[in-house]
């Protein structure tokens, strides 16, 4: 009898369990051969399910072993996070077309970037020159119902929705036009607006003196490495001894962009940065950037707070490591694990934890704990407040710096 092998054997296995039939019920070996060639000339009809394939993918790829028969228990009743983890899910065709505008640098939407923890979904950064921002909305305010109609009988709660759920609200429904309802500071705010096409910039920058520049970096998207080697380049070309950058509510993004960022500041093109598959060997990473080590002996000062995360605090973490950076703030989110992107036929998409990530020469792992700062410093306790005393500190430590140098 023809036998299936390796990765098809499993497939198959899978989908049996996804059809409720499993080799260990029988008994007989004549019985299972028999079953097993049923099973085998079914399989050969049929396509694989989805399910089918994400279990195949959960089975081999997460991070962590899984029981395949718990696993799909898990999932039917809570979706893929029930048996991965809470940074894993499943992105329809709709997500997975909005994920990669994203990352390209342009989409249609509102100009915001959020993140959910816990059911509530709170915005992390609101790009200026969008309609978002024009309107007033703000990091730190929290989505509490939107209307993908523009109608605001049709407002829907947003708690307990996942990503992909805010996002299809966000793109609303054959309609241009949303209300959006946020909470700032206890008090309720409706914003009805127009969607538009958004530049999602990544790299902000202005000089703070002559000898100090500053540099926003929101995200970690396709343009950033580019970006970010345009400003910084710019600033030291114009008497910049010492950068300030800002990390802050940055909540990640690509890791190749991140590892070619942190390129620029190493001249010797060691690894970056180490992933780890279970408790397979450790798997080192270089950045691939064309002008590694331009920024070399450029001084930084870094701003972090609990919702830098995940790239942002690999790139943070390199820098404070092994580039003598001053980390200044309140300690990061604590994210060590790395998301790879799976596909179906049908062009959905399944995001997995596959790896945890370790920082540089002395594969620093950040997990829970996150990246500690130098001079712990908390945020401004009125949101009205035009002084943000970490900037404040930042500036004093890079004139210090500047002093030094000269």
């Amino acid at each position: 009898m023809k036998r299936l092998a390796g990765v098809a054997m499993l497939y198959l296995l899978i989908s049996c369990q996804v059809l409720g039939v499993s080799f260990a019920q029988q008994t007989s070996t004549s019985t299972v051969t028999e079953t097993e060639t049923n099973l085998e000339k079914e399989a050969e009809k049929l396509p694989v399910t989805k399910m089918a394939l994400a279990l195949f993918y959960i089975k081999l790829y997460f991070y962590k072993e899984v029981d395949i028969d718990k696993c799909l228990e898990q999932i039917l009743q809570d979706g893929i996070s029930g048996c991965t983890d809470q940074y894993s899910r499943f992105t329809d065709e709709k997500g997975v077309e909005s994920e990669d505008k994203d990352n390209e640098g342009y989409y249609e939407g509102i100009g915001i970037k959020y993140e959910i923890a816990k059911g509530t979904t709170t915005i992390t950064f609101v790009y200026p020159n969008s309609p978002a921002g024009r309107l007033g909305m703000k990091a730190g305010d929290v989505i509490v119902a939107i209307s993908p109609t523009g109608v605001e009988t049709d407002l829907i709660s947003v708690y307990g929705l996942d990503w992909d759920g805010v996002a299809n609200l966000l793109d609303g429904k054959n309609s241009n036009k949303l209300i959006v309802s946020l909470k700032r500071n206890g008090k309720s705010k409706i914003f009805r607006i127009e969607k538009g096409v958004v530049k999602e910039d990544s790299v902000f920058f202005t000089k703070i003196s002559p000898s100090i520049g500053y540099v926003k970096l929101t995200g970690f998207i396709e343009t950033s490495e580019e970006d970010f080697e345009l400003v910084v380049s710019s600033l030291t070309q114009s008497g910049t001894k010492v950068a300030i950058i800002d990390l802050r509510n940055n909540p990640g993004g690509l890791l190749e962009s991140a590892v070619n960022i942190v390129g620029l500041f190493q001249p010797n093109n060691d690894p970056v940065v180490y992933t780890k598959h279970r408790d397979k060997e450790f798997v080192s990473i270089k950045s691939s950037s064309k002008k590694n080590g331009i920024f070399k002996n450029l001084k930084v000062v870094v701003l972090v707070n609990e919702n830098t995360a995940s790239a942002a605090e690999l790139f943070s973490g390199w820098l404070k490591e092994e580039h003598g950076a001053q980390i200044i703030g309140h300690s990061t989110y604590g994210k060590d694990l790395v998301q790879s992107l799976f596909g179906f036929p049908d062009g959905t998409r399944l995001h997995l934890t596959t790896d945890q990530y370790y920082i540089g020469s002395k594969k620093v792992n950040i997990g829970k704990v996150g990246v500690q700062p130098t001079i712990k410093v908390e945020a401004k306790s009125n949101p009205k407040s035009r002084i943000d005393p970490q900037l404040q500190k930042a500036v004093e430590i890079a004139e210090k710096i500047v002093s030094s140098l000269n």
